[in-house]
């Protein structure tokens, strides 16, 4: 059964591919590409989904399993919540919407650090650190 939405995923992983790969030959400005890479992201986390699943099925090592639930996991959890509004603030053109975005990515950004991983692992907490400071001097460009 288990085998089944292996399968499933790896041929998912494959379409999405395809159409991340078209979206961003569809790209006209540097601001677009965050958004146009989010269906190859999507790919790569159908295809970890692929090997969970067979993990869960005794289809591969334990330790593959563990890093395939590992990339899963940081892809919806840790990059995502990144990634998405970075991804729209960038296609906002200056203005009050695009200050209210910083403002809202700024929260929510330390918010999932604080909240979600660094309760758990507090070597994450100096990881999302560095990545909201790169990120700020992004945005104050």
């Amino acid at each position: 059964m288990y085998l089944f939405f292996a399968i499933l995923n790896f041929t998912l992983s494959g379409a999405i591919f395809v159409i991340g790969i078209l979206t961003l030959r569809k790209v006209s400005t540097p601001n677009e590409v965050v958004f146009a890479s989010l269906p190859l992201l999507f790919a790569l986390h159908q295809f970890t989904e692929g090997f969970v699943w067979l993990g869960v099925s005794h289809l591969i090592e334990p330790s593959a399993l563990k890093l395939a639930e590992g990339i899963f996991i940081f892809y919806a959890q840790g990059l995502l919540p990144f990634l998405v509004p970075l991804a729209i603030w960038l296609l906002e053109p200056s203005g009050v919407r695009k200050k209210t975005y910083k403002f809202t990515y700024d929260r929510g950004g330390t918010y999932n650090c604080l909240y979600r991983m660094g309760s758990f692992y507090p070597s994450y907490l100096c990881e999302c650190a560095k990545q909201l400071s790169c990120i700020r001097k992004l945005m104050d460009r």
